[in-house]
């Protein structure tokens, strides 16, 4: 079976597979490998990090990481398969092992879509997004810390998945909690402003998806802007978020889903999934100037809602 580490070899574990050509971007410190197993062929990923102190934060974090992978089971976050941390070189390394996935800019470079077909992909990409950030926050009452672009990866069948839990933690933030040690991984685009404060206290009595909501709506405000360059908005650079109020320089927004008037208003952050209103079996949209792409997500939400 794929999913395991090999015997010994030269008196120690290794990964029982061989690992392929680096992609040119990933999440984090991690490096992001194309693999096959060495017992079938079959297809993973491996995502790589190393450092010459064991306890390096970076890859404290690491670990955080793989163990909250290894415990999360949804079919929009990252299946895990195997991991593996030995010494190579001088160095500690982490070894990931999860389902095969590409980096979602680089899937985006190749399929080049435009118009209507662009939109319904971004649509249903970050719908897929909203399912697992609303598992990670109310289902499992925890933060994901980072949520940008970078955290997303694409499946052979072109679905989103979620990755990049190293700062993951739980929403009463006991204990050593990554979210606090390494918050210096976030981009500070990507920051709300308790995070980017560390006001640790504020996170904790706000509500649990407050940080994440920030980061989706920075990632829904990245796939929605207007560009006349011959490019996907996902590809272009991303410096900072805009304000909710200035919403009409975006192809949409959602809103009742997203808060960016004051960075320190934690509590008006609505759920991620509230516009999905499933209770009342319906939608909601303040914001009714529609285009394909809201219709697209209206019919989703609408589907979910009532099935």
């Amino acid at each position: 079976m794929f999913a395991k580490l090999s015997a010994l070899v030269g008196g120690g574990p290794a990964l029982n597979v061989n690992i392929g050509p680096q992609y040119d971007t990933a999440w984090g410190c991690w490096t992001h490998h194309s693999c096959t197993s060495k017992d079938d062929g079959s297809a993973s990923s491996v995502f790589k990090i190393a450092a010459a102190d064991p306890n390096d934060v970076k890859l404290v974090a690491a670990r955080n990481g793989v163990k909250r992978l290894k415990m999360l089971r949804h079919p929009n976050v990252l299946a895990f398969k195997d991991s593996l941390e030995v010494q190579e070189k001088g160095q500690t390394v982490l070894y990931l092992i999860t389902e095969a996935v590409r980096p979602l800019a680089t899937v985006l470079q190749e399929l080049d879509l435009s118009g209507q077909h662009r939109d319904e992909y971004l649509a249903t990409g970050m719908l897929h997004m909203t399912n697992a950030v609303s598992f990670i926050n109310n289902s499992c009452n925890m933060i994901h810390g980072n949520l940008c672009m970078a955290a997303v990866v694409v499946t052979d069948s072109l679905d989103w998945k979620l990755h990049g839990f190293d700062l993951l933690s739980e929403h009463a933030l006991t204990g050593d909690f990554a979210l606090k040690h390494a918050s210096w991984m976030v981009a500070s685009q990507y920051k709300p402003a308790e995070l980017a404060k560390c006001e640790w206290e504020a996170v904790q009595q706000g509500p649990s998806w407050a940080v994440d909501s920030w980061g989706l709506g920075c990632m829904m405000q990245v796939g929605t802007r207007p560009t006349d360059r011959m490019q996907h908005p996902l590809l272009l650079p991303f410096t900072r978020a805009r304000p909710l109020r200035h919403h009409g320089m975006y192809t949409f927004t959602i809103y009742g889903m997203f808060t960016f008037r004051s960075g320190s208003c934690i509590d008006c952050r609505v759920n991620n999934t509230f516009w999905l209103c499933a209770a009342d079996g319906c939608v909601v949209m303040l914001n009714l100037r529609l285009n394909p792409i809201r219709q697209l997500l209206v019919l989703a939400a609408w589907d979910a809602a009532t099935t």
